[in-house]
């Protein structure tokens, strides 16, 4: 299991990488961009070594994308 600070800086990760690619916006998010967002995280659960079920809601928390990797 991750610790704290490894997990903190996994979430740092994200925020660069959301903020760099311009992920989010005032209008919400398309799926095009959620998508982009599911790729990264899958790309970093296999960095990881573990499987993840990844969900991409828009300001609303509405749903926009969901990948559920093979036997996560």
């Amino acid at each position: 299991m991750p610790s704290f600070a490894q997990v903190h800086r996994r979430n740092q990760q994200i925020d660069h990488f959301i903020q760099k690619n311009e992920i989010m916006s005032t209008t919400g998010i398309t799926l095009e961009q959620a998508e982009v967002a599911v790729k990264a995280a899958k790309a970093k659960a296999a960095e990881l070594g573990t499987v993840m079920n990844i969900t991409v809601v828009d300001a609303g928390a509405n749903l926009t994308a969901f990948a559920r990797m093979d036997g996560a």
